[in-house]
């Protein structure tokens, strides 16, 4: 039994077709004495041997390589490497050869497409299942860098997945699946930043992204994670990364994410929550969730100096005696000489800090949020809202606000008793 590949003889010793029999011997010797890899068996190698001899014997008999060439060759103007074909038919036995040589000339798609027609083999025979498992993998890995090279990151994971799956249970292969797990490893954030960046439409494909996200997270522990090594990234590139694929989520989806991670507990997911409980009290106008946003940074655990961002939330609870404050605790002298210079003959420094607050919503908070980007911070419209007016009149009276409404599942001190609030404080 006989399978047809395509190949011709001279592609197999990777030679033109008008090559003289001193290059043919040549290009023998150095084809034989590649060698693939070690994973193979020495039956794969023989297959691959006989068929080198075999062109090398063909092409030195001039009427073999005649009847050879009117078989499978069609004609063409000028000699190539790959002159196009109909196909050499090889023994069964050989087909693995063919395909480590399909493998060696870059013909991925071809050891794919080739292996698909092959007759199964018997359950038994795990060595040769081995070898075409293998060379099967093999293609894929280099499709995967191929895609990968050219940014196509979801395609070139999926050839990885594939590969795997060929793989995963075969013993002779650990080292590939390692290869493998690795380089999946790497592409993972490109990926992830791949889909996650598709138009809003795409919910599936967006979707996976962000399943993706979520498995990447809990291999690193967290946001606050010490495991980046384990996800194939140094610490300084994982925080490039979450920077990077937060302005690629919608404020729903960055809150569900946060929400989650911070009942590790997070402190850096616990701090990003504050950002998108701000966000969504800004631009829809609910002052209530600016006072939960208040409530969780009080009782902030991390590493982050939240004074500035308590500063705004009283403000936006137009409590500007708290603002002002917080402002004295701040430790930024940029903050502080911005909102000074935008205060002229302003000893409340009141003006200065809705401006900054203005500026900061929108470069701080809103540019790092998909679907608000394009947000406006008018801080005129948000007080002049009824509901809003409403909510910070009753705020004094009011309890403080459960911050595992805000699906933290963090306990936070109540806010200390306040001055009278100030409708507008524009």
């Amino acid at each position: 039994m006989t399978v047809r590949v395509p190949l011709d003889f001279y592609r197999i010793l990777c030679v033109d077709s008008r090559v003289d029999a001193n290059r043919i011997e040549q290009a023998h010797g150095d084809r034989s004495r590649q060698r693939p890899r070690g994973e193979f068996t020495d039956a794969a190698r023989s297959a691959r041997q006989r068929l080198l001899d075999q062109a090398r014997d063909a092409l030195l008999a001039p009427e073999q390589r005649r009847e050879h060439d009117q078989a499978v060759l069609v004609p063409q103007a000028e000699p190539t490497l790959g002159p196009a074909i109909s196909g050499l038919a090889v023994p069964l036995d050989d087909a693995i050869g063919a395909l480590l040589l399909l493998l060696e000339l870059g013909e991925y798609e071809a050891v794919l497409e080739t292996s698909q027609v092959l007759p199964p083999l018997k359950e038994s025979d795990t060595p040769a299942a081995d070898d075409r498992a293998l060379v099967q993998a093999l293609a894929l890995m280099q499709l995967a860098g191929e895609a990968w090279q050219r940014q196509q990151y979801d395609r070139a994971a999926r050839s990885l997945e594939q590969a795997d799956a060929l793989s995963r249970d075969r013993e002779r292969l650990r080292s590939l699946v390692g290869e493998l797990r690795q380089q999946e490893e790497r592409l993972a954030p490109f990926r992830i930043l791949e889909l996650v960046a598709l138009p809003l439409e795409q919910s599936s494909e967006r979707g996976k992204g962000l399943t993706l996200l979520r498995q990447l997270l809990e291999a690193n522990g967290g946001l606050d994670g010490r495991s980046a090594e384990a996800v194939g990234m140094t610490l300084d590139a994982f925080l490039r990364f979450l920077h990077q694929v937060r302005g690629e989520l919608t404020l729903a989806e960055q809150r569900q994410l946060f929400e989650v991670e911070a009942r590790r507990p997070s402190p850096g997911a616990r701090f990003l929550l504050c950002y998108c409980l701000l966000a969504q009290g800004f631009a829809a106008q609910q002052a209530t969730q600016i006072h939960r946003a208040l409530v969780l940074l009080q009782s902030h655990g991390g590493p982050e100096d939240t004074t500035i961002e308590q500063m705004l939330c009283h403000l936006l609870l137009g409590q500007t005696e708290e603002a002002r404050q917080a402002l004295d605790r701040c430790t930024d002298p940029t903050v502080v000489d911005f909102i000074r210079d935008h205060s002229p003959g302003d000893p409340s420094l009141l003006s200065g800090i809705c401006t900054y607050a203005s500026r900061w919503l929108q470069q701080e908070v809103f540019a790092h949020i998909r679907d608000l980007k394009d947000q406006n911070a008018d801080l005129d419209r948000y007080f002049a809202n009824p509901a809003v007016q409403a909510y910070l009149e009753a705020l004094p009276d009011l309890p403080p606000e459960d911050p595992d409404e805000t699906g933290s599942g963090l306990s936070a001190a109540p806010p200390e008793a306040r001055t009278p609030v100030v409708a507008a404080p524009v």
